[in-house]
């Protein structure tokens, strides 16, 4: 009973971040063509570029924040709260360090950096100023991410989802306000920074109202900033290398096509990154579940994780695969045919790489929660020097075409190295046939799926209705197709009969609140 009460109190968090993607995907679909036609596809790419730059150095409030989650989350963490102020003021104070840092490195490098970048149309223009406007967007971004995660260690998924939302809604008229304001990459770069602040300023509402005393500032001492160190090690050189690793398109772009090409490589990253984000939603609040049961026996966490891996694989294949078919006339329709022509294709090698990747989603918040940081760093590290390595002569080589094609490679070494590290940690409690049944089989149909259609029965120019009911009937036929396959086997039977139960019980005991 207490394993059904602590699945439906996920199901409800997953639904919060759920009802929160939903405004923002709506936001984004809105706003990015919106700034492009006041920027242009040239300042849209810049942009992007800026952006791309400073994204790997996000290791820092992402990492300290996935270490805040991991603490606070603690049951010792939960019934002391000058521990949990220390915790979070060491955390902040890291943070401060850190960003201070990368501003230094910012001001000193960043226009080299942008100048040799963008050797077609940008270079030889100044970049301070948008490097400015960016490392201040990159700024606010970081301290949202420790906002962030209190509440999710807090398990405040309402407080969490309502401030995401409303940022979304701020954010959106911000990029689009001062685009439309300035013209260029400087005033879509600008609205993200305005955007991220009055984000951070609806978070710390949202802390002020679910756990005020971690507001006043406390001294902290190496008890509290030893555990961060210890993470950051691992877990900050496997997210950089990650991180860069996701962004050596652009980067490779950048040197050898226009930034208009860019552009188009942004549009197509960012409808995949917005889709990606939703899953990660979903699946996000096991990371403070499996820290709070991290001593909980083998069996039982084994049971879980199966349990969970096939739920978020299914969600993240159906949500993924109709990207898939839908990727040209999606970009037409959202931006125009222009955008297409090279975004097209990059989306449905994104769309690919991403269903791939999601393979991996709940072994990451897993090996966090349960001290395999170093294993997960050295499995990173690897993907990430393989996708580098093959990015670079792929797009020289092959063109524009090819961006996103050394990201399905990569994902599906990771998958297969994290499937062997998972079935090395339980031992004899998760065989080998189980593992693939949860993780193996809800991919393989939506990589099916959506390539059956887009080789079979592509869409062509539609208009948004009929997107919207070509994009729920492809995943609703991944769901549909997944379900099928695991009623075949006794344990898929077991997970089905499980996940229903787990919603009817959540319905019963309370069908409104979260």
């Amino acid at each position: 009973m207490p394993e059904r009460s602590a699945a439906s109190r996920l199901i409800a968090n997953s639904r919060w971040n759920v009802a929160s993607f939903g405004v923002a995907l709506v936001t984004n679909f809105l706003t990015i063509p919106l700034a492009i036609a006041a920027i242009g596809m040239d300042q849209f790419g810049s942009a992007g570029l800026v952006l791309g730059v400073l994204a790997p150095l996000a290791l820092i409030g992402t990492v300290i924040g996935q270490v805040l989650v991991r603490d606070l989350a603690r049951e010792q963490a939960v019934a002391d709260v000058s521990l949990s102020r220390r915790i979070v003021w060491s955390a902040v104070s890291w943070c401060s360090a850190g960003a201070l840092g990368v501003g230094l490195l910012a001001a000193a490098c960043g226009p080299w950096v942008m100048n040799n970048l963008s050797r077609g149309q940008g270079s030889g223009r100044s970049w301070a100023v948008p490097i400015a406007a960016g490392f201040a967007a990159w700024l606010l971004q970081q301290f949202c991410f420790l906002a962030q995660a209190v509440l999710a260690a807090r398990q405040a998924y309402r407080s969490l989802a309502i401030a995401n939302a409303a940022g979304a809604l701020l954010a959106s008229l911000a990029v689009i306000g001062l685009s439309r304001v300035w013209g260029n990459d400087f005033g879509f770069l600008a609205g993200t920074a305005l955007g991220f602040g009055l984000l951070l300023l609806l978070l710390t509402a949202g802390v002020a109202t679910e756990c005020p005393a971690l507001l006043r500032p406390s001294r902290w001492g190496r008890a509290e900033s030893d555990p961060i160190l210890h993470f950051v090690r691992w877990q900050g050189a496997a997210h950089f290398a990650g991180s860069v690793a996701n962004q050596v398109d652009r980067y490779v772009l950048g040197v050898v096509a226009p930034l208009a090409v860019v552009g188009q490589y942004n549009v197509a990253m960012r409808l995949q990154e917005v889709v990606h984000m939703g899953v990660l939603k979903v699946g996000e609040v096991l990371y403070p579940h499996f820290c709070a049961t991290s001593d909980q026996p083998g069996s039982t966490r084994a049971h879980f994780f199966l349990r969970a891996s096939w739920l978020v694989n299914m969600i993240s294949a159906a949500a993924l695969a109709p990207l898939i078919p839908l990727a040209t006339p999606l970009i037409t329709l959202w931006v125009d045919a222009n955008a297409a022509a090279y975004g097209g294709q990059i989306l449905r090698t994104l769309a690919t790489a991403g269903i791939v990747g999601s393979g991996v989603n709940v072994f990451t918040f897993f090996a966090m929660a349960t001290g395999q940081t170093e294993r997960l760093a050295y499995i990173n590290l690897f993907h990430s020097g393989l996708m580098v390595t093959l990015t670079i002569p792929l797009i020289f080589l092959i063109g524009p075409v090819a961006a996103g094609m050394a990201y399905v490679v990569g994902n599906l070494i990771r998958w297969c190295a994290a499937n062997w590290v998972t079935q090395g940690h339980f031992d004899d409690s998760v065989s080998g046939r189980s593992l693939m049944r949860a993780s193996a089989m809800p991919l393989v149909c939506g990589l099916v799926v959506g390539w059956c259609l887009q080789l079979a029965w592509p869409p062509q120019a539609i208009d948004w209705a009929a997107m919207l009911a070509w994009y729920l009937a492809s995943g609703l036929t991944v769901l549909g197709a997944g379900m099928a396959l695991a009623a075949l086997s006794g344990e898929g039977r077991g997970w089905l009969r499980d996940l229903q139960r787990s919603i009817l019980h959540r319905r019963a005991a309370d069908p409104i609140k979260a």
